[in-house]
């Protein structure tokens, strides 16, 4: 398969880990804080699998996972799983890892295979202010995540999605979903809604931490 975007190198995408990024784009989610908006709509996918595979052969001492990310992969979810099967046939000891909005809960059942590690965005208790799909679908993905050894939950707080009148209940519905690790990530200004100051982040990653979730904090 094909992909619209790719970073050779990254840091920070894998945790510990050097990887290379690839994107997918198109995504069924309207966010309005989205930090990759020209990947919302569908764009050419200019990146072989071809040249992605040559690439990570050739750098194999120094690139030990590949990131899949959008838009949203779970869009192209039957691709994404053949490819990943054919990365590690090629490439055993690569380590894989999918970022996804949980709207598809059939491809984190269906990538307990391949995937390592799952990287999943939970952006409110209320996803009709952005998306058509039910918030039961989110919980059934939410239910997945514990059969991934890694995983982590994300949590982008913007104020019109996550007042903090609703910290609690997702912390308590985090918890309850067995999830072992969230990041709170500080919304970037992209409209005239300010941030939450860093105060109340930290008293969310508090919130977190008394329930028993290990939590960092990006701000």
């Amino acid at each position: 398969m094909n992909f619209s975007g790719w970073q050779r190198v990254s840091l920070v995408d894998y945790p510990k880990t050097i990887s290379t990024v690839v994107f997918t784009s198109k995504c069924n989610f309207d966010c309005a804080y989205c930090h990759n908006p020209s990947l919302k709509t569908a764009q050419p996918a200019t990146h072989s699998e071809a040249a992605i595979l040559e690439y990570l052969a050739r750098r194999h001492k120094q690139i030990d996972a590949l990131v899949i990310s959008g838009g949203e992969p779970s869009l192209r979810a039957e691709e994404i799983i053949g490819f990943c099967h054919r990365l590690k046939t090629a490439l055993p000891n690569l380590l894989i890892k999918v970022d996804t909005n949980g709207s598809n809960p059939l491809f984190l059942q269906e990538g307990r295979d391949v995937f390592d590690y799952v990287a999943m965005d939970v952006k409110s208790l209320h996803y009709d202010r952005f998306s058509t799909t039910p918030f039961d679908t989110i919980l059934q993905s939410l239910d997945l995540l514990d059969s991934y050894p890694r995983h982590e939950v994300r949590v982008t707080v913007y104020p019109p999605y996550l007042p903090e009148t609703d910290f609690e209940e997702l912390g308590r519905l985090l918890k309850d979903k067995r999830v072992r690790h969230v990041t709170l990530q500080q919304y970037r200004p992209v409209d005239d809604i300010p941030p939450y100051p860093a105060e109340t982040l930290h008293t969310f990653a508090t919130l977190l931490q008394t329930l028993g979730l290990e939590t960092s904090l990006r701000t």
